[in-house]
């Protein structure tokens, strides 16, 4: 590769730029700035990656038929000549298919991206490819194979934290544990309820390390997948029908004894995530104040049904709660809100 000249750097600096306000979920104020880059003269390698940026700024702008276009152009245009812009195209192609709702091309374009690796940065090649592919393959209902992508996106990750060259962008992290977090969520049934229970042993991890961060965009989506989460399993778990064609005492004995192995699961993942609370309350930001206030109550009508002696439940607690978790559910009674902005207590 021929020595950068300052035109190169200039360059470098104003695509690194752009990157940085996407990570901090800006893209689309992009626009203008790089179309202004590419009305300027500049190398063809420089102007492609522009082009780059302009089709993700397009996607986060809902302009997804615009976004695929210039992605495709690129990819046409840098084949043979930069494999690495060639395996951004893919990988931005991947967003536009899911969009569009084609999960299997979506699926078909990282796996391209992935096959190119070697010549994208470490913490795409290594991270950012496993998350987005175990993404699609949870949706496409390939739970084991997803959660080997994330295993493999989790090593990737630690790896590129271990190299004291990294040099990583906060926005990046909290967005890369969100995403990571979230790429194993699913519908709960009773035949993927093991699998999404243990799922989100391990994935929530990252949803509180993104909450953690105070991300202003990043910290409330993760504090929403949480909930989200947790109400998906509670309604699951509290609402189960009882079983048919029985007495109805023997039918309600028989729902409990199905509820209290599953509960006790889920009481534990309660439990595990209140270990990330911080010390001292007064360390802790807005969204991790509302999560822990939500698990604090949950934990404990939880365990007013594993422990109650009675065969029934009373639902009008609970109701209240799965209102107060659901999302869209209409305004909640209970004190967790999701801050739109700044954390205040910064």
């Amino acid at each position: 590769m021929a020595p950068m000249n300052g035109a190169d750097r200039a360059a470098e600096a104003r695509i690194q730029k752009w990157q940085e306000r996407r990570e901090s979920g800006k893209a689309r104020d992009n626009l203008q700035e790089i179309d202004t880059f590419l009305s300027e003269r500049s190398s063809p390698r420089y102007q492609q990656a522009a082009r780059l940026e302009r089709a993700m700024a397009l996607l986060d702008d809902g302009r997804i038929a615009e976004s695929e276009k210039t992605f495709r152009s690129v990819r046409e245009t840098s084949l043979g000549r930069e494999p690495a812009l060639v395996a951004r195209a893919e990988w931005g192609l991947s967003f536009t298919s899911e969009k569009q709702g084609d999960d299997f091309r979506s699926l078909a374009h990282v796996m391209s991206a992935e096959n190119m690796s070697m010549s994208l940065p470490a913490e795409i090649g290594k991270v950012e490819l496993p998350v987005r592919k175990a993404l699609i393959l949870q949706k496409l209902g390939k739970s084991s194979e997803a959660a080997v992508a994330l295993k493999k996106a989790d090593q990737g990750l630690r790896e590129v934290l271990s190299d004291p060259k990294t040099n990583y962008n906060p926005d990046w992290m909290a967005r890369l544990n969100y995403q990571m977090g979230s790429a194993l969520s699913g519908e709960v049934t009773e035949e993927n309820f093991q699998g999404l229970i243990q799922a989100q042993r391990f994935s929530q991890v990252y949803l509180l390390k993104s909450m953690a961060s105070a991300h202003p965009v990043w910290a409330p989506k993760a504090l929403e997948a949480l909930r989200k989460n947790y109400a998906d399993f509670w309604q699951f778990l509290i609402y189960a029908p009882t079983p048919s064609g029985v007495d109805p005492a023997v039918a309600q004995r028989e729902k409990r004894q199905w509820q209290i192995p599953r509960l006790s699961e889920f009481l534990e993942i309660l439990e595990s995530a209140q270990l990330y609370t911080p010390v001292r309350g007064d360390m802790a930001n807005s969204w991790q104040k509302n999560f822990h206030a939500l698990v604090d109550d949950l934990r404990d009508k939880t365990r007013a049904v594993l422990y109650s002696s009675s065969e029934t439940t009373i639902l009008t607690e609970e109701s209240r709660l799965l209102n107060g978790l659901r999302r869209g559910g209409g305004p909640s009674k209970t004190p967790v809100t999701t801050p739109a902005n700044k954390d205040p207590n910064l």
